[in-house]
């Protein structure tokens, strides 16, 4: 559900089409794909290329036109790899085997948050902010912690590379939920039961806004400046600093959606890519 492609230019997106396969499209219509070794754990698209994480934690660096550019290995085995998480320039690399582990260009890093973990922990899901500075921890516990929550907790938290906490949502039982994290790590949105969605500030942990349910969410995520999320049939496109929101009824089932500088870009599998300026979209105050 989270943002499945990027732009790679003014002109150009590019989006996972397939488990292996990515695909380029162009304002002026243009569309070619290229396909990968393995299914990625984790990847990054920019104008710079492409990162892709596989089984082994090796981040693999290809072109935008596809061609393969080198990879940097892990300096030690880790264990068998669940996640993975990989910051915008590939420098910093998250992973969950049995725990969150941290590395920096392939060598392992200690993350502070490891002195702070309770017995009764077991770490589920890993993400990093793209500026490499967060590390959002999933989690569930079968013991009293002492959270007043008592056996079988779920939650996430959200840490720096310090382990100072900036973040922490805990419940008896978690719906089924979706995570993202805006990319300076200011921001977490939360997906719960693929309708309903929640915007948080980090740092204080305050409630931002609720976007009213409009259906199945396809897919949603951040740009460095807006919130995107994509209905079956509906676009709401947030800034979410500004507390504003713009609403776009789609006529197709679009399957991928990518915030660009000046345009909002959603792919339909068949018809192709259609570009949506920013500016012709109204945008009003959004609730909180």
């Amino acid at each position: 559900m989270r943002l499945s492609g990027a732009a790679i230019g003014p002109d150009t997106v590019m989006v996972w089409t397939g488990a292996r396969e990515l695909t380029v499209f162009g304002r002026a219509g243009s569309q070619w794909s290229f396909t990968v070794p393995a299914a990625p754990l984790a990847w990054q698209i920019a104008a710079d290329g492409v990162r892709i994480v596989d089984a082994r934690g090796t981040i693999h660096r290809y072109s935008d036109a596809g061609t393969y550019e080198g990879a940097v290995a892990l300096a030690e085995a880790p264990g068998t790899i669940n996640q993975a998480a990989l910051s915008a320039d590939g420098r910093w690399l998250a992973i969950l085997t049995d725990e969150i582990q941290l590395f920096e260009a392939g060598a392992w890093r200690p993350w502070a948050f490891v002195h702070r973990r309770p017995t009764g922990w077991r770490e589920v899901g890993v993400d990093i902010s793209a500026n490499g500075r967060y590390v959002l921890a999933r989690f569930e516990t079968f013991s009293d912690l002492g959270l007043e929550l008592g056996d079988n907790s779920e939650g996430l938290v959200i840490s720096a590379q310090d382990g100072n906490v900036v973040y922490r949502h805990v419940m008896q039982q978690l719906p089924a939920l979706e995570v993202a994290l805006s990319p300076d790590g200011r921001w977490v949105a939360r997906c719960e039961d693929d309708e309903r969605i929640f915007v948080d500030e980090t740092t204080s942990m305050r409630p931002v806004l609720q976007l009213e349910p409009h259906g199945r969410v396809t897919c949603f995520g951040f740009s460095d400046r807006l919130f995107g999320v994509l209905y079956h049939h509906g676009l709401a496109v947030v800034d979410v600093a500004a507390a504003r929101q713009a609403w776009l009824d789609l006529p197709e089932h679009f399957e991928h959606l990518v915030l660009c500088e000046r345009d909002v870009v959603v792919v339909h599998p068949e018809l192709g890519a259609w570009w949506v300026p920013l500016a012709s979209l109204t945008f009003t105050a959004a609730e909180g």
